[in-house]
């Protein structure tokens, strides 16, 4: 059984506050279009395998403020590299 490690993305701000700044999924490296689009209203999140079939990208926030709480997880035993 392969262990995954996982992003989750809370967010922080009001929706409306802000400009831009969605999370977007794609099916394949390059594409244009996102399969999936998030822009959660503060208190709500994401989550999603970190691993290579998720590829994803946030665009630039226009206007206003964002903030999001971003939270990585691995499976026990992983090895940090050192800083």
């Amino acid at each position: 059984h392969m262990q995954m490690k996982g992003s989750e993305l809370l967010f922080l701000c009001a929706a409306l506050g802000y400009e831009g700044g969605e999370v977007q999924f794609f099916d394949r490296w390059g594409a244009r279009r996102p399969v999936a689009s998030y822009k959660c209203a503060a208190g709500c999140g994401i989550a999603f395998c970190g691993c290579h079939k998720n590829i994803h990208a946030v665009t630039g926030v226009k206007r206003g403020f964002r903030l999001v709480l971003l939270i990585w997880t691995r499976p026990p035993g992983v090895r940090v590299p050192e800083g």
